[in-house]
C-alpha cells in the first residue's frame, strides 16, 4: 500500500504543505467576499464601502479553515473524495458559524453596521474554503466539487430571494359606525387571541404584525401582514376566518409590491 506523501502527490497537493493552506485560506476568503459582493450588487452597490472593513474581518476565518483543514484532510488520507467533502464542508461551515460569534462579541453592535449578512458571508466562505480543500487533496473529484458549489449556491439564492420577496397583505375593513370597543375586538378576538393575562391579546401566529392606516368613510382600515413562509392555503383560511366575523365589512388582498 503506498504511503501518506505518494498518495498525496499522485491525488493532490499534501494538506500539510503551504501551497494547500494558502490556497484553501483564499478559497474561504474569496467566498466569503463573494458573498458579500453579490449582496451589494443586488442593491445597487449600496454598502460598497464596508467592503474593505470586509476583506480586514475575513482573515480571520479564512486562517482558521485552512489551519483546520490541513490536518483533518491529512487524516482523511486514505479516505475517498465522498468523506473529503462530508467533512470538510461542514467544518467550513461551522467555523464560518463560529467566526461570526466571536466577531459579535467583538464589534458588539458595530456588527449590524455591515450593509451585508455577515453569517451568510462567513458560512459561504468557510463552505467554499472546505470544497477548496476536498478538491485540492482529490482534484480529480472537481465535478463533485463543482455539484457540491452549484447545489448550495441555488439554495442560498432561494433562501436570499425569499427573504427579499415582498410579504403579503391584507385590507380588511370593519362594518362602517364600529365603536372603539368592537374594533379593539377585531384584533384582540378576529386577528389575535386572549393571552389569560387580563386584557393582553396576541396576534395569530401567521402574522406578522397588524397596523390602523385609518377610515373608509366610516369604516377603520386595517393591514395585516401575514409571516413569511405562509402558505396560500394557510392565508385562504385565515381570511375565510376573518370575513366569517360580523365585525368585518370585507377583506381585501393588496398588490405585493417589489
Amino acid at each position: 500500500m503506498p504511503n501518506f506523501d505518494t498518495i498525496g502527490r499522485r491525488s493532490g497537493l499534501l494538506p500539510g504543505s503551504r501551497s494547500f493552506k494558502w490556497l484553501v485560506g483564499i478559497g474561504t476568503l474569496s467566498g466569503a467576499l463573494g458573498v458579500a459582493l453579490a449582496y451589494v450588487a443586488s442593491n445597487d452597490w449600496f454598502g460598497s464601502g464596508d467592503l474593505r472593513a470586509m476583506v480586514f474581518w475575513s482573515l480571520p476565518p479564512a486562517v482558521l479553515v485552512a489551519a483546520l483543514a490541513a490536518p483533518v484532510a491529512r487524516r482523511l488520507n486514505r479516505s475517498g473524495a465522498f468523506l473529503h467533502y462530508l467533512v470538510l464542508v461542514p467544518l467550513g461551515a461551522a467555523v464560518g458559524f463560529l467566526w461570526t460569534v466571536c466577531a459579535a462579541m467583538l464589534l458588539g453592535g458595530w456588527i449590524a453596521t455591515f450593509s451585508f449578512p455577515v453569517l451568510f458571508c462567513w458560512v459561504g466562505g468557510g463552505v467554499l474554503g472546505g470544497i477548496a480543500a476536498a478538491w485540492l487533496a482529490r482534484p480529480r473529484s472537481w465535478p463533485a466539487g463543482l455539484l457540491v458549489m452549484v447545489v448550495l449556491g441555488f439554495g442560498a439564492a432561494r433562501l436570499y430571494a425569499d427573504a427579499r420577496a415582498p410579504d403579503a397583505q391584507i385590507r380588511i375593513v370593519i362594518k362602517a359606525g364600529a365603536t372603539p370597543d368592537e374594533v379593539q375586538r377585531v384584533w384582540s378576538e378576529v386577528l389575535g387571541r386572549r393571552t389569560g393575562h387580563g386584557a393582553e391579546y396576541e396576534i395569530g401566529s401567521s402574522l406578522s404584525s397588524v397596523s390602523a392606516i385609518g377610515n373608509e368613510g366610516n369604516s377603520p382600515i386595517l393591514i395585516a401582514t401575514f409571516a413569511k413562509g405562509t402558505s396560500n392555503a394557510e392565508r385562504e383560511r385565515i381570511v375565510a376566518q376573518i370575513r366569517q366575523s360580523p365585525l368585518v365589512q370585507r377583506v381585501d388582498s393588496l398588490p405585493m409590491q417589489p
